[in-house]
């Protein structure tokens, strides 16, 4: 992390005496504490995984988790985007004088794929603790009616960017019959990144992308972009679905009922910018 953030010494971070953390924290100003914090909290991470866990959890996967953590809860704290290592930040960020009603009505929402496509949404629910995964995908045509949907466990998982670059995977699968071709959307930036510059390649998630990857040479035309969490409800919920009753499915053209008022709220036209 300190290739990232100007961290102060480590001898400056040791255990000194009764509060000595407090203390740590009390000598740093408003953002440093706040990294501080983000990396005890995901070095607690890498210890549990290490003792209760499988001990796969990378290292590297962690430092890149805590960073994109990091700039989203400083975007959404002060309304501002957080340069990336690269000095890049998202386009037309919500500006911070913006009151919460015009941040509702720009929320960007779920679109229809162009003409003769199809449009793979994907997500992934990943619970640190106890490394409970799950994915869910849904696959909809150029009119918005759904495909097929489909949503399952995720038996080994390390990382929150492995049980994303799962979710891509099994979407592929899922979309394999299709013969237009199709554009995938997924809420994780960090598995885009990997897809178009091998960010995370010795990664067990840079793995399973690599596979991906390998099942994407099957379409006839396959691109893969970043959307916001609020344009993915659908994928979003059918993870949430799994998590919520432990089970795995499948369905062609529909969704589970629990699913079907977001998909429903997708294909409505007031609601598509």
């Amino acid at each position: 992390m300190e290739k990232v953030w100007n961290l102060p010494k480590e001898e400056d971070l040791r255990e000194t005496g009764p509060e000595w953390a407090l203390n740590i924290l009390a000598n740093q100003d408003d953002s440093m504490r706040c990294k501080i914090l983000f990396l005890w909290w995901r070095a607690w991470h890498l210890r549990n995984n290490s003792i209760f866990g499988d001990g796969k959890a990378m290292i590297n996967d962690s430092a890149c988790f805590i960073e994109n953590y990091y700039n989203t809860t400083m975007q959404l704290n002060f309304g501002m985007p957080t340069p990336d290592r690269k000095g890049k930040c998202l386009l037309s960020p919500v500006a911070a004088s913006r009151n919460e009603k015009d941040r509702r009505t720009t929320t960007q929402k779920w679109t229809k794929p162009p003409l003769g496509w199809a449009k793979i949404n994907t997500d992934a629910s990943f619970i640190s603790a106890n490394g409970a995964a799950h994915w869910g995908a849904i696959v909809r045509d150029d009119q918005g009616n759904t495909i097929s949907s489909a949503w399952s466990p995720i038996p080994r998982c390390s990382t929150v960017e492995e049980a994303e670059a799962i979710a891509v995977l099994e979407g592929l699968r899922l979309a394999s019959t299709v013969d237009t071709p199709c554009c995938l959307e997924t809420d994780c930036k960090s598995v885009t990144d990997a897809w178009n510059w091998d960010t995370i390649k010795r990664s067990q998630a840079g793995i399973v992308i690599n596979e991906a990857k390998h099942a994407a040479l099957s379409f006839q035309n396959l691109k893969i972009e970043f959307i916001p969490r609020s344009a993915n409800g659908a994928a979003h919920r059918l993870a949430a679905f799994s998590r919520s009753t432990g089970c795995n499915g499948v369905l062609y053209g529909s969704v589970p009922e629990c699913v079907l008022d977001q998909v429903l709220s997708d294909c409505n036209q007031n609601n598509i910018l």
